[in-house]
C-alpha cells in the first residue's frame, strides 16, 4: 500500500494563500472583455472613360446613386437625378452600394458592346485582342486613387511569353495604351496584369478595321483565374438572322508543363464533345486558336474546359448581319452563395445565358414598380429579360452557375460574362477606454 505524504500548512502559509487567490479572482472579476469593433464598407466602381465617335450610357438601376469624376484633385460624389448616366471623356466612379452598375456603349453603324463597372483591385488576366494591323483595340487603366500605381504585364502570343512590362497610372487619372504599342504583329494575345503598388481598374476593348471597312468591336471581359476546369458560357450558335464568319476558341496555359483539354458543348439540344475537340494538347506558354468544327443548334450554348493544367480559355464569334461585328465570350468566374450580388439590367432587349449542373436558377428580379419576384430556369437556359426588370440576382443553389449576358440585334453583337464585383472592406477600428487617462485604481 502506497502511501501519501501528509501535507501541513501552518497558519501563516494559509493566510499567504489566500491572499493570493483573493487578489487573482478580483482581478479577473474586475477585468473588461476587450470588445473589438470593425468598420465595413462597400467599395465603389469604376466605369471607363468614353472613346471619342462613342455613345456610352451607364445604368445604376436607381436614381440618387453616388458618381464621382475621376480626375485630379476631385472626388465628389454628387446624387443622380437619373438611374442611368451618359459616360463622357472623363471614367466615372460610382458609389458601392446597390445593384453593380452595367456601362452599354454603341459605336453607330458599327458594334455594340457591355462591360461591368468594377472596384480597383489588384489584379486581372484577360484573354482577347490582336496587334495586327487590322487592330484599334486598346487598354484603359483607371486610377482613381491619391497616389500613383505600378502595374506588371505578362504578356503571351501565339510565339510564346513576350517581354514583361511594366506600366505607372498618375494618381486620379485614366491612361489608353493602343494594343499595337505593347507588342506588334501578333494575331492571338493573352495578358496577366498585376499591381505592384496601388490598385487599378483596368478594362480591354478589341475593335478592328480594314481600310475603310469597319470589322467591329466589343469589351473583353476579364478571365476567372486560371483552373482546371473552365466554363464558356453565351457562345454564339446557329441563327437565321446571322451568318458565323470565323469563330473559335483561345486557350492559353500560362505554367510550365503542357497540357491536354477536352471541350465539351453544353447545349439544349445535348452535351456532347465535338469531333476533334475532345483530347487535344496544349503547349506551355503559347496562346493557341482551334476552329470549332460544328455547332450545336439553337442560338446560344455554352462549353466546359477540362485541362490537366489551369488554363485560361475564351471564344471569338464574327457574324455578319445588319452590320458585320464580333463578341468575345470569356471565362465565366463561378456565382454561388458567397457572392450572390445584384447587377443592374438595361432595357436593351439584352438575354440572361446560365449554366449549372443542378436542374434548376432562381432568378430574382426587380421591377420599375420595386416589385421583387423570382423566376426558375432550367440548367441550361436563355431567358429574355423583361423590359421592366431594372436588375436582377442569380440565387444558386447547391451547385455553382455560370452566367452572362448577350446582345445579338441589328446594333450589332456583344457577351458579357457576369462577375462577382462586389469588394467588402473590413477594418478594426480603435479601442476607446477611458481608463487609459484614468488608471485603475
Amino acid at each position: 500500500m502506497i502511501k501519501i505524504p501528509e501535507i501541513r500548512i501552518n497558519r501563516i502559509q494559509a493566510v499567504a494563500i489566500s491572499a493570493i487567490l483573493i487578489t487573482l479572482i478580483s482581478q479577473i472579476l474586475s477585468a473588461k472583455p476587450e470588445i473589438r469593433k470593425y468598420s465595413e464598407n462597400i467599395s465603389p466602381t469604376i466605369c471607363p472613360a468614353e472613346p471619342s465617335g462613342v455613345n456610352s450610357t451607364v445604368y445604376l438601376s436607381a436614381k440618387k446613386r453616388g458618381v464621382a469624376t475621376i480626375k485630379k484633385g476631385e472626388r465628389k460624389f454628387k446624387a443622380q437625378k437619373n438611374s442611368s448616366i451618359s459616360l463622357g471623356s472623363k471614367a466615372k466612379e460610382v458609389e458601392g452600394i446597390g445593384a453593380s452598375p452595367l456601362l452599354v456603349a454603341v459605336k453607330p453603324q458599327s458594334w455594340i458592346a457591355l462591360t461591368q463597372c468594377t472596384p480597383a483591385i489588384s489584379e486581372k488576366w484577360f484573354l482577347g485582342g490582336i496587334s495586327t494591323i487590322s487592330s484599334i483595340g486598346y487598354f484603359q487603366f483607371v486610377n482613381p486613387n491619391q497616389s500613383k500605381a505600378v502595374i506588371d504585364l505578362e504578356i503571351w502570343s501565339e510565339d510564346g511569353k513576350e517581354s514583361n512590362q511594366s506600366l505607372v497610372i498618375s494618381a486620379q487619372s485614366t491612361r489608353t495604351v493602343q494594343l499595337n504599342s505593347l507588342i506588334t504583329n501578333k494575331k492571338s494575345l493573352a495578358f496577366h496584369l498585376t499591381a505592384r503598388a496601388g490598385r487599378f481598374s483596368a478594362v480591354l476593348f478589341d475593335e478592328r478595321k480594314k481600310g475603310l471597312t469597319k470589322l467591329g468591336g466589343d469589351f473583353v471581359t476579364p478571365n476567372a483565374a486560371p483552373n482546371k476546369n473552365v466554363f464558356v458560357t453565351s457562345v454564339i450558335g446557329k441563327r437565321k438572322t446571322q451568318k458565323i464568319t470565323s469563330q473559335f476558341l483561345r486557350l492559353l496555359a500560362p505554367g510550365e508543363v503542357d497540357t491536354v483539354v477536352k471541350v465539351t458543348y453544353l447545349a439544349k439540344s445535348g452535351i456532347y464533345s465535338p469531333v476533334g475537340l475532345a483530347e487535344l494538347r496544349v503547349p506551355a506558354g503559347k496562346v493557341v486558336q482551334l476552329p470549332f468544327s460544328s455547332l450545336p443548334t439553337g442560338n446560344i450554348f455554352s462549353m466546359k474546359i477540362e485541362a490537366t493544367e489551369p488554363v485560361i480559355a475564351a471564344v471569338f464569334s464574327s457574324v455578319k448581319g445588319s452590320v458585320s461585328d464580333f463578341a468575345w465570350s470569356s471565362g465565366s468566374e463561378a456565382i454561388n452563395p458567397q457572392n450572390i450580388e445584384a447587377i443592374t439590367v438595361p432595357a436593351i432587349g439584352m438575354n440572361l445565358n446560365v449554366y449549372t449542373e443542378a436542374n434548376s436558377v432562381v432568378v430574382e428580379t426587380t421591377s420599375t414598380r420595386k416589385k421583387v419576384a423570382r423566376k426558375n430556369l432550367s440548367g441550361i437556359d436563355t431567358w429574355k429579360i423583361p423590359s421592366n426588370v431594372i436588375s436582377i440576382r442569380i440565387i444558386p443553389g447547391a451547385k455553382p452557375v455560370y452566367a452572362s449576358f448577350s446582345v445579338l440585334d441589328s446594333r450589332g453583337v456583344s457577351v458579357m460574362a457576369i462577375r462577382p464585383v462586389t469588394a467588402i472592406e473590413r477594418s478594426a477600428l480603435p479601442i476607446s477606454d477611458s481608463e487609459v487617462l484614468t488608471p485603475r485604481k
